[in-house]
């Protein structure tokens, strides 16, 4: 019974098709757009030139930088969103992560002000937990690209050190926003 089903489903769709090709087969003889006789003539035409072919190139949006005289003090708010692992090949489970910001120790979620951005360092910290911790830290230096993005993100790798996944690297992601405010 399925088998004849099977075989009625596709029969329809072949007669639905057949009828509906034909259809179009049978109009596309009435159409004649090149006849040069009637109330509906076109005219043949005669010098055929090619128009060039013209790219047009993406504007470049102009963003105005919130930072505008650079001897002017900017007071910044500076957000630590958040910090998770990008990629972790059996490195470690018992992790601890923070920044230090002008030396100073922050968690995720901290918000810290800075009058001075040019002279701000941020450093990113990671420990891996276990019989042999497995540590990395990078230092970054605030500068007009973080500040007049908004937002920005930054990575770190910490390799394991012992045992039989040794030499796997897991990869952290730090991802900040800054906020700014013109001071005198």
């Amino acid at each position: 019974m399925y088998e004849l089903i099977k075989h009625i489903k596709s029969l329809s769709l072949y007669s639905f098709f057949s009828v509906v090709g034909y259809c179009m087969m049978a109009n596309v003889g009435t159409m004649n757009l090149t006849t040069t006789s009637g109330p509906r003539a076109i005219a043949p035409v005669k010098n055929t030139v090619k128009a060039p072919v013209i790219t047009i190139a993406k504007r470049p949006t102009k963003t105005t930088p919130l930072i505008s005289n650079p001897k002017q003090t900017q007071n910044i708010t500076i957000e630590f969103k958040d910090a998770y692992l990008n990629y972790n090949p059996s490195v470690g489970n018992e992790w601890e992560v923070w920044i230090e910001v002008n030396g100073r120790r922050y968690e995720e979620g901290a918000t810290i002000n800075v009058s001075n951005y040019q002279k701000t360092s941020i450093t990113l910290k990671v420990v891996e937990h276990d019989k042999y911790p497995d540590r990395a830290s990078r230092t970054i230096s605030l500068n007009n690209n973080h500040i007049n993005r908004g937002s920005f993100s930054e990575t770190i790798k910490v390799k394991e050190g012992h045992g039989r996944y040794s030499g796997n690297v897991a990869e952290w992601q730090f991802d900040f926003s800054i906020k700014t405010e013109k001071g005198v």
